[in-house]
């Protein structure tokens, strides 16, 4: 499964628990409350990473072990950097199977310019904000999940941040509380619709 492929991040046995929860919520018809629940942990582990990295070293960051030749292993990233917070967000099928979708978007032969796409059910909005990376200046968000809108936001700052535009500069990703099966987005107004596991 997607999740499946999320084990770097923690164990087996939390993939599995995950996968669980996830299934029983869907037959009880309690998905919104095991996806708000999910977002506000992500939040809460994405805020909790980011305040490491500004403020110094803490448990999110593994401990310095020795490696075979005897040199002491940097905490954080592989080059010895500090965490990314963007490690904790959650990539529903993957983030190859992410790119490759991100790809496809990019050669359906829109201009980036000008289009406009949007993510049905974009959860953390790690997708929208891939998007735009990748050139596309015009992508919505939307979620029925306002922790996920929430955490989508954060992520979008995150992102801002890295290329130095302030809150006040244009950015072009934006995330809406909205339910697919009662949207209030425009027909016919966006140039490609993407979901990602929604329908």
């Amino acid at each position: 499964t997607g999740m499946a492929q999320q084990q770097e991040a923690g164990g087996d046995d939390d993939v599995v628990s995950e996968e669980v929860a996830m299934l029983v919520a869907m037959m009880g018809n309690e998905h919104k409350a095991y996806w708000d629940s999910r977002y506000v942990k992500e939040l809460d582990e994405v805020r909790f990473a980011a305040r490491t990295n500004r403020h110094g070293e803490s448990a999110v960051l593994p401990q310095v072990e020795e490696e075979e030749d005897g040199e002491a292993a940097q905490p954080g990233g592989e080059d010895g950097g500090e965490a990314d917070p963007m490690d904790k967000l959650f990539v529903w099928f993957g983030k190859i199977p992410m790119l490759l979708a991100a790809q496809a978007i990019l050669q359906l032969g829109v201009d980036p310019e000008v289009a406009e796409v949007v993510d049905i059910g974009c959860g953390n909005g790690y997708m929208c904000e891939v998007l735009h990376a990748l050139g596309i200046k015009c992508v919505t968000g939307t979620d029925y999940s306002t922790a996920a809108v929430r955490l989508a936001q954060t992520v979008s700052s995150h992102f801002r941040r890295q290329k130095g535009v302030g809150a006040s500069g244009a950015w072009g990703t934006r995330y809406l509380l909205d339910d697919v099966l009662n949207t209030r987005l425009e027909r016919g107004r966006f140039d490609v619709v993407y979901d990602s596991g929604l329908l």
